[in-house]
């Protein structure tokens, strides 16, 4: 049993300190990035948060299962949940071995950040009906995160012509520095009723939810940090001449619903089928101005060349302004089979993406399906160990998929108070242009193998969530 432990605790050690080859998201901006994982029970299993939440934050997305969460009995419970994303960018290009005599590829940017997320929320649960029980719940999460930092040095050129024998070839000259800011928040309030039956001494349950996109502030950050002394170097052109910005935009607010039921499966007393569907919500800021695609990429891009710049260098402009955030119509579809202490659970996520605007969109974005399977073990002692596997369509054509690892356990300190916590991890790559543009784009070939860069995105998140029951 020591040995297992340790174990745990090393790949938890190797895990942590992996996040220096994690990475965030560029195009955060205008997808959003899912920060919605409900409880940290869910997450370690593969993200199954509409078949294995246990929490508070089941209301908004299978608000059927809230009527057992209790054990059928009347009474309350509150739970909290925090996270933590450690997001980590490394940015590559093409170069030269002259010793091997082969390509290779060389990290010129590398970025980290990390960013804190919470929700809680309660359920009330009553059972004045006889094999029958209700239940409300009620609670307030993050959707998606508008966050994103890049940052990257700008080194100039010396030739040392004046002879001395020590300097420094490439000084650094500057920074290039783009920022997003801003948070998308939820509040659910849903039903759940279920209903035990003779077969297999199941139950049967339904919910529904009404689900609250709030307000919320966007902020977009562009700056070039020029040293004073970087006119004294040769090279001086490295420096972008894209536009500085500082915009803030409010997002409206939308309104979406869930309905869900859980019926038994013949396996065990605790194994069920599940269903649940999510209707579409969209919110647009009025000056919303859209972004393009990049001919070389084939990807979003948010700049546009100014040929008509009264300087003789030429300008680039940050064409998005304003918010826009498409959160799609859902379908799932899970398998609970729960029997002797040991759960396995496989749940198919559909997400809708493809018309979000039937008049204004050319169907970049793909609907997508994820694949999920978890697994967990409840020991005697009280703890569990859990994992799971997740696969994620590409969303754009030239993204390439996601497959997510995830890990977790428990500590129950009584019968009313529980400490979850998890980790999970994935790791992508892809090829895009330069974000800050030193040349035209006639310059420019077309030919992505060339043009491009490789961009690693990677990210670990560490949650936990204390549930305490009364």
């Amino acid at each position: 049993m020591k040995f297992k432990k340790n174990m745990l605790i090393r790949f938890i050690y190797i895990a942590i300190l992996s996040s220096t080859i994690f990475s965030q998201s560029y195009f955060n901006r205008i997808l959003g990035e899912n920060v919605q994982f409900g409880d940290a029970r869910s997450m370690s299993l593969a993200n199954t948060y509409v078949s294995t939440g246990s929490s508070s934050s089941i209301t908004a997305v299978n608000p059927a299962r809230l009527s057992y969460l209790l054990g059928g009995k009347k009474g309350m419970s509150f739970d909290f949940h925090i996270m933590s994303r450690i997001l980590f960018e490394r940015r590559s290009v093409d170069v030269f071995d002259n010793f091997g005599e082969f390509l290779s590829k060389t990290d010129y940017v590398s970025n980290q950040n990390l960013d804190f997320y919470t929700s809680l929320g309660f359920i009330m649960s009553s059972n004045k009906i006889k094999k029958s029980n209700f239940a409300i719940g009620f609670s307030f999460m993050p959707l998606a995160s508008f966050n994103y930092v890049y940052q990257e040095e700008v080194r100039g050129e010396d030739s040392f012509d004046d002879g001395e024998l020590i300097g420094i070839k490439d000084p650094l000259i500057g920074f290039h520095r783009y920022e997003n800011k801003g948070e998308i928040n939820l509040f659910s309030l849903g039903f759940g009723y279920s209903h035990a039956i003779a077969f297999n001494d199941g139950l049967v349950s339904l919910g529904c939810s009404i689900n609250r996109v709030l307000k919320s502030k966007i902020e977009d950050i562009i700056t070039i940090d020029e040293f004073p002394n970087s006119l004294y170097f040769t090279n001086y052109t490295n420096l972008s001449n894209v536009q500085e910005i500082q915009n803030k935009t409010s997002a409206p607010y939308d309104t979406y619903e869930t309905f869900s039921v859980e019926i038994p499966f013949p396996y065990s007393k605790k194994s069920s089928l599940i269903f649940s569907i999510e209707t579409a919500a969209i919110i647009k800021s009025d000056n919303y101005s859209g972004y393009s695609y990049s001919e070389i990429s084939g990807l979003p891009y948010f700049l546009e060349y100014n040929s008509e710049s009264p300087a003789l260098i030429p300008e680039y402009i940050f064409i998005l302004k304003g918010v826009e955030f498409y959160k799609p119509k859902k379908m799932t579809f899970g398998l609970r089979l729960d029997k002797y202490e040991t759960l396995f659970v496989f749940e198919i996520n559909r997400e809708f993406y493809n018309k979000i605007d039937e008049n204004n969109y050319d169907n970049l974005l793909n609907d997508i399906s994820q694949y999920k399977f978890g697994f967990e073990h409840r020991f005697k002692f009280g703890s569990s160990i859990r994992m799971g596997l997740l696969y994620k369509e590409k969303i754009m054509n030239n993204l390439n998929p996601v497959t997510q690892f995830t890990l977790g356990s428990n500590k129950a300190f009584n019968k009313s108070l529980n400490l979850d916590f998890a980790l999970s991890y994935y790791i992508t790559n892809y090829n895009y242009g330069d974000i800050f543009p030193v040349s035209s784009p006639y310059n420019s070939s077309l030919d992505c193998s060339i043009e491009c860069e490789m961009i690693t995105d990677s990210n670990l998140s560490i949650s936990a969530t204390l549930k305490w029951k009364f």
